[in-house]
């Protein structure tokens, strides 16, 4: 029986933007091709700041320096910020569950963006939060799905997951948890009806 409702941040409870729309303003305000910051030398510091492993300003530096970038022209938290809206079509059904099971949230993103969450995201509305930065392990690695079960003391034939990206899901499901990749508020809502959810 399913007791816990597990959610990721970006792409499903927050609307923001995909990661390939950062790297092509990159490519923008540096004058190089965007698939330049797919490389490593990008992917590596941004992989190590959502797993709290380097600071921000770490972050800025090491990939300011290659790239030729300052901060402002990075605008990490600020190109997130202008883009972060709450989707209130998922809120609405997490306080519906909230009635009836216990909510969390298991997301990839570092100190900068989630305080810029903060600031539009009521987090009361989970349970527990699972934040890469702070717990050390970021999606799709096994221990981040195994630490949140872990603390909130739950099998995972007892949680289902939420995420907008195939990875993230398919290493759930290899883990026994009930996973569901997000292709919006109403098919979700959808889902949760045929699966039985009180929603």
């Amino acid at each position: 029986m399913i007791k816990t409702v597990i959610f990721d941040l970006q792409g499903v409870v927050i609307k923001t933007y995909r990661d390939r729309e950062y790297i092509e303003y990159l490519g923008k305000a540096s004058g190089k091709q965007p698939e330049y910051f797919g490389s490593k030398f990008f992917v590596k510091p941004w992989i190590d700041l959502e797993s709290g492993r380097i600071t921000q300003e770490k972050f800025e530096l090491t990939v300011g320096k290659r790239s030729e970038l300052t901060s402002n022209e990075m605008a990490w938290v600020e190109f997130y910020r202008s883009r972060l809206t709450p989707n209130n079509e998922i809120i609405k059904i997490i306080k519906k569950l909230k009635e009836h099971y216990r909510t969390a949230v298991l997301s990839n993103m570092d100190v900068g963006r989630y305080k810029a969450t903060l600031k539009v995201l009521d987090m009361n509305l989970f349970e527990y939060r699972f934040i890469s930065c702070y717990t050390g392990f970021r999606k799709p690695a096994k221990e981040a799905y195994l630490k949140a079960l872990k603390k909130m003391k739950t099998t995972p034939e007892e949680a289902i997951f939420i995420d907008n990206d195939i990875e993230n899901v398919d290493e759930a499901k290899r883990l026994g948890i009930n996973s569901i990749i997000f292709k919006g508020a109403k098919r979700l809502e959808e889902q949760f009806s045929r699966m039985g959810f009180r929603v």
